[in-house]
Order: structure tokens, then sequence, then C-alpha cells
């Protein structure tokens, strides 16, 4: 009998260690989701196009807009007043924040700007940046700016 108390005993406090143990790694909390302004470069691969200077406004929540202020695709173009792109679909991560679009119709001046439907939008905000690449109408458009 001695040695099934013993046996007991020992199972316990084998149990109460491993049960103790419920210190779970810690984890860095996601980036939260901030509104800001980033100045950058808009780049067009097709034909090829810079514009210095160009400021995106990132509106926070679940579902992100993107405002690109004074944008053009072309140097003989006119600036778009303000291309506004709807309905983004935003995921946290540990270090940064997920962008990504399909088939997203932008406006300008409040009108839907169809001719320019957004596709294959992906991005990354971080701490101080913004990133996107995208299909805009038949357009590669990148951004890179740096948060104001």
């Amino acid at each position: 009998m001695k040695i099934v108390n013993v046996l007991c005993a020992a199972t316990a406090a084998v149990v109460m260690m491993v049960s103790c143990d419920n210190e779970e790694p810690k984890k860095l909390p996601p980036l939260p989701i901030e509104s800001g302004a980033y100045i950058g470069r808009v780049q067009v691969d097709a034909p090829f196009y810079e514009q210095d200077n160009v400021l995106v406004t990132f509106k926070d929540s679940t579902v992100a807009t993107i405002i690109i202020h004074n944008v053009k695709f072309a140097s003989n173009m006119p600036y778009l007043n303000d291309m506004t792109i709807d309905s983004i679909s935003v995921t946290k991560t540990t270090n940064d924040i997920v962008l990504a679009g399909e088939n997203l119709i932008p406006t300008t001046a409040g009108n839907p700007y169809a001719m320019y439907i957004i596709t294959d939008l992906q991005g990354k905000v971080t701490s101080d940046s913004l990133i996107t690449t995208m299909t805009c109408g038949s357009f590669p458009l990148s951004f890179r700016g740096k948060k104001q």
C-alpha cells in the first residue's frame, strides 16, 4: 500500500508541475491601424512614368480606403483630383498590416472611374511606411511612401 501511496504522490507532483506551466510565449501586439498620410512616389510601369510627392491618405478600419491625391499616369495627362479606392481588405499581423483588393472601382470627384478598375492590389503598412502595388486599368502602378 505504501508503494501505491508513493506512486500516487509522485504522479500528482508530476501532473501539478506540468499543469502549472501555463505561461504562453510572449507575443508582440499587432500594429494598430491608424489613419495617416503618406508622402512618396507613384510609379507607372507601362508606359514608364514616376511622380514624386504624391500624398496617400489611409483611413483606419477593418476595410481600408486609400485616397491618392493629385495623381496622373503619364506626363501629358492632367492630374486627377483625388482617386479614392474603397473596400480594401485589411489583415493585421504582428509587424505590419496587409492590404488586398480585387476588382475595385475607384472614384474621382465622387464619380466611378470604371475604365481604371483596380485589380491585384497588394500592400503593406508598417509603423512608418506604406507600400502598394496594383493594376489600375491596364497600368501597373506602385506607391512607396513614408508616414508624415
